[in-house]
């Protein structure tokens, strides 16, 4: 067999000669790809925020959608109740009421004077009642 290298190994720098490689290389080569890891790490860690504030903002915008919606239907639900010709027709479908005649009006009471029975029924020493 012929040997190629022709002394060449004297000149290989590169290479130790059954040399194990020591604890000071495997920490400098620990330390070397320690940032890089924290840089990756960190990186997935964003990007997996970003994807959760994305789904929870588009899970707010469609709840703010159904709610604006309830909300339209609501107020126009409100307006058609409050219109008085749908008030006389529930009034009278569902609580069996009929408008008032003439003759039923009654007069408002007057309220210019007090009533005096109520005001002495208050008074404690009108009534004869003792406060303790």
């Amino acid at each position: 067999m012929k040997d190629w290298a022709a002394g060449s190994e004297s000149r290989n720098y590169g290479i130790r000669n059954g040399s194990n490689p020591g604890l000071s290389d495997m920490l400098r080569t620990i330390i070397l790809f320690l940032p890089i890891a924290g840089v990756l790490l960190f990186h997935a860690w964003v990007k997996a925020q970003i994807t959760t504030t994305g789904t929870k903002n588009q899970e707010f915008r469609i709840k703010e959608e159904t709610l604006l919606r309830e909300q339209r239907y609501l107020t126009a639900k409100e307006n058609m109740l409050r219109r008085p010709d749908v008030i006389a027709t529930r009034a009278g479908k569902e609580f069996n009421m009929a408008l008032l005649r003439p003759n039923q009006i009654l007069p408002a009471p007057n309220m210019a004077q007090p009533d005096n029975s109520v005001l002495a029924m208050t008074n404690s020493k009108a009534s004869g009642l003792k406060r303790d």
